[in-house]
């Protein structure tokens, strides 16, 4: 349980970071809200694989590089 709040609270906290990093890759600016909420998705269904000690932001941005180029 305190594992989900923790991957919860560091998601929602990289929201802003990772929508900056997805408008900077995007071909079309209209397209990162959809980028964004593919890339939450996605990060979402691997959250039995987070591991708490790791550090949040690459992971999600590694997703966030992934679908911007799909």
């Amino acid at each position: 349980m305190e594992k989900d709040i923790t991957f919860i609270s560091q998601l929602t906290k990289a929201q802003f970071e990772l929508k900056v990093y997805i408008a900077a890759l995007a071909c079309d600016l209209q397209d990162v809200d959809d980028i964004l909420q593919e890339t939450n998705v996605y990060i979402w269904r691997k959250a039995d694989t987070y591991d708490p000690s790791s550090i949040f932001s690459l992971p999600v941005k590694e997703a966030g590089h992934f679908l911007c180029n799909y």
